[in-house]
């Protein structure tokens, strides 16, 4: 859990898309507890319905790019301790809530953004575009640092986050 969040926080770092906070929490509400996590992002108000600014469609852009990219920080846990790759369909399952905000984010981009309708092509050129971004040893190398800290349960806010990311 603390790579994938790790994975959106970095990313928000990286398009400098200053988050409230990056947690990992334990979930104790369940028999055997688990534990889950959350970046917190202000989004000022957005009405996801309502008629987008260029600007907003441009941080929607980025919103999606950073929500992939929790995905994006497993697929390369997976590859960096030769790990199976789970198969899509496991990854969306794991990360449904990410999932939703896309639909959401992508519907809006096609509603008010200029883009086209295409679901599908809207998340692979984001995707395309956050590949670009996180390419390289450095994203791995600040996603690892940022879990370690978040790991077991810690919150930071993003004046934290950002502090032990500029010190890798």
């Amino acid at each position: 859990m603390a790579i994938h969040e790790a994975g959106h926080a970095v990313a928000g770092f990286l398009l400098n898309e200053p988050f409230l906070y990056v947690t990992t929490v334990q979930n104790q509400g369940t028999a055997q507890p688990r534990l889950a996590g959350h970046v917190a992002f202000d989004d000022g108000g957005y009405d996801v319905n309502g008629v987008s600014t260029p600007e907003e469609c441009q941080r929607i852009e980025r919103m999606i790019m950073i929500l992939l990219a929790g995905e994006h920080a497993q697929r390369l846990l997976y590859r960096q301790f030769m790990v199976p790759a789970l198969d899509d369909h496991s990854l969306a399952k794991h990360a449904q809530y990410d999932t939703r905000q896309i639909m959401l984010y992508a519907t809006s981009l096609a509603r008010y953004g200029g883009w086209p309708s295409d679901m599908t092509l809207i998340r692979s050129t984001l995707q395309t575009r956050l590949d670009e971004l996180v390419a390289g040893e450095r994203y791995w190398n600040l996603v690892e640092r940022l879990a370690g800290v978040v790991m077991g349960g810690r919150t930071l806010t993003w004046n934290e986050a950002t502090a032990v990311l500029r010190s890798s």
